[in-house]
């Protein structure tokens, strides 16, 4: 199950507005990863061409050797979240 952090942004110019985002640790990520990974075979090179980066990249985030910026954390987790609904998919159309 994913979780979430909660912002709330106020400014003196607009109404305080909330914002939901995935927790991106990486410990969530590599959570999800190896759900995937045991369900589906999805590798860490698949994982890399889908955010635009090398194997070793992600290799290197995912055992905590680089810390990644938000940028990255969240195209990961994008491209996990769509590996996820591919894979969900695929599974509903060989049921039918």
């Amino acid at each position: 199950m994913q979780s979430y952090c909660i912002q709330k942004i106020e400014s003196n110019n607009t109404k305080p507005y909330i914002i939901l985002e995935p927790d991106l640790n990486v410990d969530n990520l590599v959570s999800m990863y190896k759900e995937l990974k045991e369900k589906y075979g999805l590798t860490k090179m698949q994982l890399a061409i889908a955010i635009g980066s090398a194997e070793s990249t992600v290799s290197r985030i995912f055992s905590k050797h680089h810390n990644a910026n938000k940028p990255t954390l969240f195209a990961l987790y994008l491209a996990l979240k769509e590996y996820e609904d591919m894979y969900e998919i695929k599974k509903i159309e060989a049921n039918v």
